[in-house]
């Protein structure tokens, strides 16, 4: 997970060797062995009805290559369907369009389903499969111009209107629509035409849509009509519309539901049909599929179905007297594992066929334990995955990570995806980290003071990374086998690397760091853990290592060995928003590396690189290096909050179960009672040009006088932002008076170099 060499692989051939063991190995009830256990279950999702909106069905939808006119919502599920607007909207999971598999690995899977009938525990086997086959378990390849992003439908009293859109199209590359429609009672086997090679007993009708126009063919008769269809590949719109007669439908506007199947494959431009694939019918993705299993690519029932030669299990029914009523759902998240997807920033996405991650949709992983209440803010935990994986490869490889991070920690785990195979969190790779947080805390009620990091291998840098970048969103990380980046690499791999954390260490005073590494570990050497907890040491922090001396670079991932992990995490305390003592640094060779994606294989960057600025923390803000190029750092103490004094003490220890490890490491014990209180504060600022503190965060009494001391090695502007009283208050330097910038909202002074003792006094309103 940190190497060139597609290690997500070897650690999946790993665990099914393993697994495949398991019959011989395990005694009778394995749900308790580190190694087994059943699967994820797939996330339950909760519908209510909202207030209807009856006026935004008379809006027509139409095929007018603009898809202004579909209004309907979204909910960011995938393979949820809803009412919203006027429309029914089917969210599909994406990066998804393998279509059916081939002989072997449908055989294969028939073995391992087999194998988990007679013990879900020993589902193992099943998973290492799953992620060792290349995520998929269609046998490719994946056609992102047939792969389904959404479904829409609305219905007016003469057609009823579809929208269909994809990942990828351009003016030559096109997806073709199928729709199957069952309009009328009765089960003969008939076969699709369009060059499908599927066959249905359901179905009556079958079209096609593509930008040339819409067939409708009467499955009985064979008798052909066409109707008004639009492809547009503008942008990211990437939609098929079609306006189809009722009438061509079995007349549904005399029926209240009305039964359909959509999938999707290449359009043959020659033949205007479905384009053959190398392997099963000629559709690479299908929709309405409610039920998938928690897999790395979601298209486990697809690709059997598929197989089979068919999409009839994939009907879904439109309620014509909902859309007519307006009908308005939402979806909330139960327990279980959901596939989510969101809309992330165009200037960071590509529209492009030779990858499956670069467009403007991406998804994560959000694992619900049960039994949590949602209606209350819950605890949770962001983890990030390593290089080669993708955002649901641990959930599905290492269920038992989940369960212990999540349902043993009754805490949420959101599983972001970074954008191509070796991001290391950085340009892209941070920014859809940043988004899938944001979106969770949207969809749930997300404890801000809850929330703890974790990563494995290029995620184990990632852990160190954001939780240094972002030292108020965590109140501890947890970095397994992970990098520190700089010249402690992974061995072969070449320059240039992605930056030196440990450059950001000092901003990690109120984030305990946890520690797994392998002491055999061949893709990230044990160098990389020595010299985090080296520089951890040296700054005093809370820090601690778990250190396995035979382990490899998998064997984490293999034995589930959580619970230290699980003790050590729980045992930090909640985010302090408000601390008594910031450090912080801004040091713009790793900022630069952030914007840049130094190290990564990220080919894609808005102009000039990405703006994500580190120059903030808690209650500062606005830290500016005198030095463009090089670091400002700030370590500031408001003595308006109480800090118990403490002494760092050596922790160690061990154990033997499952994998023998020896632990070191350090923790802070209390020595006293808090400080006295005292409305003033502290500052020590190397290479800072200008800095903001917001003194009502920082508990200062405006209203009284304030003194503080700041030292500094450049003219610095410093800025104290909150509600001041009028008039003005009166500041001295050093004793003399001092000229000040003032609004309501901010005092801006003007410092020199060295030590300044400032005296910040109210004055007294005018009579």
């Amino acid at each position: 997970m940190g190497s060139p060499r597609k290690p997500a692989r070897a650690l999946a051939w790993c665990a099914l060797a393993v697994s495949l063991a398991a019959p011989t190995l395990a005694p009778a009830q394995t749900g308790e062995v580190p190694g087994f256990g059943s699967e994820l279950p797939a996330g339950v999702l909760t519908t209510t009805e909202r207030p209807r909106t009856p006026a935004d069905t008379a809006r027509p939808r139409t095929a007018d290559r603009s898809i202004r006119d579909w209004i309907g919502r979204r909910t960011g599920y995938a393979g949820a369907t809803t009412y919203s607007r006027g429309e029914l909207v089917h969210e599909d999971h994406i990066w998804d369009g393998f279509g059916a598999s081939d002989p072997a690995r449908e055989s294969s899977t028939r073995l391992l389903d087999a194998i988990v009938a007679q013990d879900p525990n020993l589902y193992r086997p099943q998973s290492a499969f799953a992620i060792a086959g290349f995520g998929a378990y269609g046998g490719g390849p994946m056609d992102l111009v047939a792969d389904i992003t959404e479904v829409r439908v609305a219905a007016q009293r003469d057609r009823v209107t579809l929208l269909a859109r994809t990942v990828i199209m351009t003016a030559t590359e096109q997806p073709a629509v199928l729709v199957l429609v069952d309009s009328a009672p009765g089960d003969s086997e008939r076969s699709v035409p369009f060059n499908s090679g599927i066959t249905t007993t359901r179905a009556d009708v079958a079209l096609l849509l593509t930008g040339r126009g819409g067939t409708a063919v009467d499955l009985a008769t064979g008798a052909r009509e066409t109707f008004t269809t639009t492809a547009t590949p503008r942008g990211y719109t990437n939609a098929v519309e079609a306006e189809i007669p009722r009438a061509l439908i079995g007349d549904p506007g005399r029926r209240a539901h009305l039964r359909i199947a959509v999938a999707a494959g290449r359009l043959d431009p020659a033949a205007g049909e479905l384009a053959a694939r190398t392997n099963g019918p000629a559709i690479a993705n299908v929709a309405f599929r409610r039920d998938e299993p928690v897999r790395p690519k979601f298209d486990k029932r697809q690709a059997q179905v598929l197989t089979a030669g068919t999409i009839d299990p994939f009907f879904a029914d439109v309620d014509l007297g909902r859309l007519a009523a307006g009908v308005n759902q939402r979806v909330a998240a139960g327990p279980g594992y959901h596939d989510r997807v969101m809309t992330t920033d165009k200037a960071i996405s590509k529209e492009q066929g030779a990858g499956d991650s670069d467009g403007i949709l991406q998804r994560y992983g959000m694992y619900v334990p049960a039994g949590l209440d949602l209606e209350r803010p819950v605890a949770s935990t962001v983890f990030l995955h390593g290089s080669s994986m993708d955002a649901h490869d641990f959930a599905v490889l290492t269920p038992g990570l989940m369960r212990s991070l999540g349902d043993a920690r009754r805490s949420v785990i959101i599983m972001p995806k970074a954008r191509t195979g070796f991001s290391f969190f950085v340009g892209a790779g941070l920014e859809d980290v940043n988004a899938a947080t944001a979106d969770a805390a949207r969809v749930l009620r997300l404890d801000r003071r809850r929330s703890t990091l974790g990563g494995y291998s290029m995620g184990g840098y990632g852990a160190f990374l954001l939780a240094a970048l972002y030292p108020d969103r965590f109140s501890a990380t947890f970095s397994i086998e992970g990098l520190v980046g700089g010249d402690v690499v992974s061995p072969g791999r070449p320059p240039p690397y992605p930056a030196d954390v440990r450059r950001v260490f000092p901003n990690l005073r109120w984030v305990p760091t946890l520690i797994y590494q392998g002491g055999a570990d061949a893709n990230v050497p044990v160098t990389n853990a020595t010299a985090a907890m080296d520089t951890l040491g040296a700054l005093g922090y809370r820090s601690r290592l778990l250190l396995f001396p035979a382990d490899n670079h998998f064997s984490p991932g293999l034995v589930d060995h959580w619970d230290p992990a699980v003790e050590y995490l729980d045992r930090s305390p909640t985010i302090d928003l408000n601390p008594p003592r910031v450090t912080l640094v801004r040091d713009m060779t790793v900022e630069r590396g952030v914007n840049e994606a130094t190290g990564s294989s990220q080919m894609i960057f808005p102009p000039g690189g990405h703006r994500l600025r580190f120059d903030r923390a808690y209650w500062v803000s606005g830290l500016e290096p005198a030095d463009p190029q090089g670091t400002a750092t700030i370590d500031a103490r408001s003595r308006a909050i109480p800090l118990t004094p403490h002494e760092v003490t050596a922790e160690s220890g061990s154990g033997a179960f499952p994998n023998p490890y020896v632990m070191s490491g350090r923790a802070w014990t209390e020595t006293g009672s808090p400080e006295a209180l005292a409305n003033r504060f502290t500052a020590e600022l190397k290479g800072v040009r200008a800095v903001r503190l917001n003194a009502r965060r920082m508990r200062l009494k405006r209203s009284r006088p304030i003194r503080a001391t700041v030292t500094t090695d450049h003219a610095t502007e410093l800025r104290l932002t909150g509600r001041w009283p009028r008039p003005a208050p009166s500041v001295t330097l050093n004793g003399a008076r001092l000229r000040v910038a003032a609004t309501r909202r901010a005092l801006t002074l003007e410092l020199p170099v060295g030590r300044a003792v400032l005296r910040i006094r109210p004055r007294p309103a005018a009579s």
